[in-house]
């Protein structure tokens, strides 16, 4: 029978796969790919992402095999490569988008933290260079910081802030006003984030705890807020 066209079973693939699985193919023994084909082959892979259901496929498929290169050294060369590599901009920053929105799952997150455990941290007895100290110190500034409130945080408080905020923490008997909450009131919050706006409506005494709960959650302020907004109403109304 001709192969044009024909296709094997499920189970003739299975059967063929386990017959050849550890073995070197008999057609690349000794073979490489010429530098044109080489180039051909990066082009064609150039922007192509594998699907999910694929990396489901691989990932099932090598589960419980040994790594084909473990205690195979990398030579220098590949070294130099694999570090030129990582260390190019346009690397970080396609690594840096894929990795926006997403959440490493508890379940890899156990595996992490198995895997590491009982080791020794990688910068154990390092220290940051004075350059690089100053890069992360310019990549958390202003806008660039995680934290950012479009300058808020900024503004200054009125010159009579701190007789207002030890009239609030009296009002509310020095204890924090979240609710459960039993530990001492230390600071005032500003619900809508105005640090000019000292009406009693706007004002919250809270622990440090909560209080760095509420200004330290960026994605979560809207919420926070809210939830202060509701605390002070039941406030008012008991």
């Amino acid at each position: 029978m001709t192969p044009e066209g024909y296709r094997h079973s499920k189970e003739a693939r299975t059967k063929i796969s386990v017959a050849l699985r550890g073995k070197p193919k008999p057609w690349q023994i000794g073979k490489h790919h010429t530098e044109k084909t080489r180039t051909k082959m990066r082009a064609s892979l150039k922007g192509h992402a594998c699907p999910e259901k694929t990396r489901v496929k691989i990932r099932e498929a090598l589960k419980g095999r040994p790594n084909p290169r473990k205690g195979i050294p990398l030579s220098a060369d590949v070294k130099e490569n694999m570090k030129r590599a990582q260390n190019r901009s346009e690397v970080k920053e396609k690594r840096r988008m894929a990795n926006i929105g997403r959440a490493v799952s508890k379940e890899t997150r156990e595996k992490i933290g198995q895997s590491l455990l009982g080791k020794p941290s990688g910068m154990l007895g390092k220290h940051q260079s004075k350059d690089s100290r100053e890069k992360i110190r310019q990549s958390h500034l202003g806008s660039l910081n995680y934290n950012w409130k479009g300058g808020r945080s900024m503004e200054p408080y009125n010159l009579n802030w701190a007789k207002v905020s030890k009239r609030e923490i009296a009002k509310a008997g020095g204890t924090c006003a979240w609710p459960g909450c039993t530990n001492l009131a230390k600071e005032t919050h500003h619900i809508n984030g105005n640090r000019k706006d000292d009406k009693p409506i706007n004002l919250l005494p809270l622990c440090k705890k909560h209080h760095a709960r509420i200004t330290g959650h960026p994605k979560k302020s809207e919420q926070y807020e809210l939830e202060c907004i509701e605390i002070q109403i039941l406030r008012r109304v008991s």
